[in-house]
């Protein structure tokens, strides 16, 4: 492949939130994805191939299943580098499998995912140089999928390992100098205000590490800045202050006039009737009829439309939460049509003419 041309610049991102600026994720909060996934390498990466995300080898070079569904086996690519030189072995990996998944996990993480893994649990070993292998007491198919990329958690990013588990002082130690495998390096950090990171050129995601493609980034300098006010972060776009920031629909003309434009990722919505407690007969959801009648109510093109700005902002395909950039999306996930007719007729069938 040709050699990846890098800009010696610098790309300014405003940012609502840095949440409670931690970098475990065993006890971060949602918001620190955005700075999280930047540092620190996956277990598992992933792609889009054919318009469809699918899990493709990251840290671990292949992961392998026992006939009995219950034992995950995984490679560790050899060679990998964390951002201050030291080696990513399978030692580490391990160590990182057992912060979240050890026993001791229920006392510190706060992953509810990490959680019920854990409890599924029997064993965790280094069966070889480059490899190591978890056992549960039943099958968890989508093991890889959960500690990759792709997931909407990022608890399969490997750190250093420390010498204990928990959140005591080295773990607060580790969240004033992280150190990740990941695109950048941290290399300032002023809390409540800005992050910045620098590119990491011996990032894995290469082909000198054995993968197809070169996603290292092509600049050199991220600057995260934390900048709550709508205005202040339009204000600082139209003056050339920042390079990105995220902006309500209210704000587009604004951009536009300055130079700038939206950019949308046009994500598959669902919008859908919460349907809780439909398991318990005395409720009328508890009926089929009656839960698909409230789905043909539901017009999605209007609420899109007119409370979200239009199929410019997202489309309406998916099911809950899988959508176009999850894994399992198919483009053939369709919400119902909006059908009154077709509501009133199956309330009818459920015993509730009328609709009462």
């Amino acid at each position: 492949p040709a050699a990846l041309a890098v800009n010696p610049g610098k790309v300014t991102w405003m940012m609502t939130g840095f949440g409670n600026e931690r970098f475990d994720p065993a006890w971060s909060s949602s918001s620190s994805h955005d700075y999280g996934r930047i540092i620190h390498g996956f277990l598992v990466s992933s792609d889009v191939k054919d318009g469809v995300r699918v899990i493709t080898p990251g840290i671990a070079s292949k992961w392998e299943l026992s006939s009995d569904g219950k034992t995950w086996a995984l490679t560790i690519r050899k060679g990998v580098k964390f951002q201050d030189g030291t080696d990513l072995t399978a030692e580490t990996v391990l160590w990182n499998l057992q912060n979240h998944y050890g026993p001791q996990a229920k006392e510190y993480n706060t992953s509810s995912i990490s959680l019920a893994i854990a409890a599924l649990i029997t064993k965790m070993e280094q069966t070889g140089p480059d490899q190591v292998s978890l056992t549960t007491k039943s099958p968890i198919a989508d093991f890889p999928i959960t500690n990759s990329e792709a997931a909407s958690s990022w608890i399969g990013v490997v750190l250093p390992k420390r010498a204990t588990f928990g959140d005591g002082p080295e773990a607060k130690a580790y969240d004033r100098n992280p150190v990740g495998s990941g695109p950048m390096k941290l290399t300032k950090h002023v809390p409540v205000a800005q992050m910045t990171l620098e590119r990491f050129a011996d990032y894995y995601e290469q082909p000198k590490y054995g993968l197809p493609t070169d996603k290292r980034v092509n600049f050199t300098t991220l600057d995260l800045r934390l900048v709550p006010e709508e205005a202040t972060r339009v204000a600082a776009l139209r003056a050339g202050e920042a390079d990105v920031a995220p902006v309500s629909l209210a704000a587009k003309k604004q951009i536009e006039a300055g130079g700038g434009r939206l950019v949308f990722g046009q994500e598959g919505v669902v919008f859908y009737v919460r349907l809780l407690g439909c398991h318990q007969p005395q409720f009328p959801c508890n009926k089929k009829a009656v839960r698909q009648a409230l789905a043909y109510a539901i017009n999605p093109e209007v609420m899109r439309d007119k409370l979200f700005g239009g199929p410019e902002v997202m489309q309406i395909k998916g099911w809950h939460t899988v959508t176009p950039s999850t894994i399992g999306y198919s483009p053939d996930l369709a919400p119902y049509p909006f059908d009154p007719n077709k509501a009133r007729q199956l309330l009818a069938e459920a015993g509730y003419p009328g609709g009462k």
